[in-house]
């Protein structure tokens, strides 16, 4: 096969295979966004992050919402899963990785935030389809993964929840 002999594949080259996953909170026709500082400047994003070892990808979103932004959520739908590699600088290969991250539609489980979000997130803001698509053209994300998934929610891509197959032996 020409090229394998050439180059090592992605995952050879790469330091860390990351699972993670997203919760598009909706409610009222508004969705929920976190701001964040990074590198100390504000960007918004979904709440996000890496899965836990002993954790289903569902219990992911669920445990990032609610550290991101207090709230209890339940998932409805599945927005897509996106694969991404992030290629470190030539001076440290350390930064490379993938990612597969899981992207899902959710709704609050109850009304009420049961505790704070954490200190990484600035602020919660609800906002509508005009306000998301405004962030999408004016660099309101905090990255362009975030921005793709603001893309995708406002063509309100759904997959069912039962394409994710999960199982914890």
């Amino acid at each position: 096969m020409r090229g394998a002999t050439d180059k090592a594949s992605i995952l050879a080259h790469a330091n860390v295979v990351n699972i993670s996953a997203a919760a598009v909170i909706v409610q009222n026709d508004k969705v929920l966004l976190i701001k964040e500082l990074t590198d100390g400047k504000p960007g918004y994003n979904f709440p996000s992050g890496k899965a836990h070892l002993d954790e289903l990808i569902e219990q992911t979103a669920k445990r990032e919402a609610m550290e991101e932004t207090g709230y209890s959520i339940e998932l409805t739908d599945l927005v897509g899963i996106y694969y991404y590699r992030t290629k470190g600088n030539s001076n440290d290969r350390k930064k490379d990785r993938i990612t597969v991250r899981f992207n899902f539609w959710c709704r609050l489980s109850g009304e009420e935030q049961s505790q704070r979000p954490t200190k990484e997130t600035v602020s919660l803001e609800w906002v509508d389809a005009a306000r998301l698509r405004e962030l999408t053209t004016t660099d309101g994300f905090r990255n362009w993964v975030s921005r793709q998934l603001a893309e995708d929610v406002l063509g309100k891509q759904k997959f069912p929840l039962t394409a994710v197959k999960q199982f914890k032996r």
